[in-house]
């Protein structure tokens, strides 16, 4: 990821996560799993948090965040989640990752999660949205996609596996830019005429989700 990528990853998902990271971060023990690049980790750095680890199994992924003096390590997330102990973790995140796995492998993740979580910890998901117009083509464009989910379902699965609450947003334009700003305004409105689709089609709304993707805080 070249710092221009970065730069923006950083300025909008400070927008998506606006509100929900807790006050004491810099005292937090953050875990981010499949780190990727380390995108993510770097974010949490700039906003405070001077504990976080990520694990992943792509040596190539890992190389790039340790050029970022990142501290990251090569791990299978269920031996890692295994080894870790109860109620040690503040922050677990796991971004475009549980929709790889079949949805009773996802729901022993989100119950491993949960249980290193300490009371009050959250766990960060982003995953395709299937309740979008696109959900199905984002789903179906990559092979590895084992399961899809609606925050519906995701919370749902979430429940049953020990967390009380989830809260799920869009991932859409982040007003950083003029044209951001635009594409957001934009958004508004064509999220409005979905709306208004599915008040005709249901008799209600069903969702106030239609991105492409979504994230979503699990407590």
């Amino acid at each position: 990821m070249d710092t221009e990528s970065l730069e923006s990853f950083c300025k909008a998902y400070r927008y998506y996560l606006r509100g929900w990271l807790p006050s004491n971060l810099p005292d937090c023990r953050w875990l981010d799993i499949g780190c990727g690049q380390g995108a993510l980790m770097v974010l949490a750095q700039e906003l405070g948090c001077r504990d976080i680890a990520g694990i992943d199994i792509s040596d190539e992924m890992l190389a790039t965040g340790r050029q970022h003096c990142l501290q990251v390590i090569r791990a299978d997330v269920w031996q890692h989640l295994a080894e870790a102990a109860s109620g040690t973790l503040h922050i677990v995140s796991a971004f475009d990752f549980l929709e790889h796995f079949p949805k009773e492998e996802g729901f022993e993740l989100l119950r491993e999660i949960r249980r290193t979580l300490v009371p009050g910890g959250m766990c960060l998901i982003k995953i395709p949205n299937a309740a979008s117009p696109w959900g199905q083509a984002v789903t179906a464009s990559d092979l590895t996609h084992e399961a899809a989910y609606t925050g519906v379902s995701l919370t749902q699965m979430a429940t049953l596996a020990g967390f009380s609450r989830c809260e799920v947003r869009e991932v859409g334009p982040a007003p950083f830019t003029i044209k951001s700003r635009i594409r957001q305004m934009l958004w508004f409105f064509v999220r409005i005429g979905y709306r208004f689709l599915n008040e005709v089609e249901a008799g209600a709304s069903t969702s106030d989700v239609f991105t492409r993707v979504m994230i979503a805080k699990l407590s």
